[in-house]
Formats: structure tokens, sequence, C-alpha cells
């Protein structure tokens, strides 16, 4: 399971970009995130304390693009092993 939060709206900086400061959708959603897996977090620094602090879009584009090579189906001959 992918677990978020995103950071609060007021807490989040504009980036300085050439035009001056601006804020995108993908900085918006700053956030802390991790993976639980059956209850071992994945993604953290140390159990039970810091986990990524980053953009939770990058996650969802992480995921996205891994998806359709997670999908296959494993080889007949590795399920046998």
């Amino acid at each position: 399971m992918f677990c978020f939060d995103l950071r609060p709206v007021n807490e989040i900086e504009p980036w300085t970009g050439a035009d001056g400061l601006c804020l995108s959708w993908f900085g918006l959603s700053a956030g802390w995130y991790f993976i639980d897996a059956a209850g071992h977090h994945l993604l953290e620094y140390a159990a039970g304390t810091e986990c990524v602090s980053y953009q939770v879009a990058r996650l969802h584009e992480d995921v996205v693009e891994m998806l359709p090579d997670v999908l296959d189906a494993i080889p007949e001959p590795l399920v046998a092993r």
C-alpha cells in the first residue's frame, strides 16, 4: 500500500524559474511517502522514523512507468522452480 501525506500549501515554497517564482502541480505535490508491505515500511531511512520527503507525484510517475514490466506474467519455467 502506498502511504503519503502532502505538505500544507502555505509551507510549499515556489521555485525560481526563468520568469521569476513559479509553482506547478508537481511542486504542489510536496510531501512524504513510503510503501507499506505487510507491515514493513519500504523507503524509510530508519525503522519508524523518516520516510521520503519529496514530491508525491514522483512516486506516481515511477510506478506508472514500471507498471507494464511488473505486470508481465512470470515465465512458466521460472514458476516451476
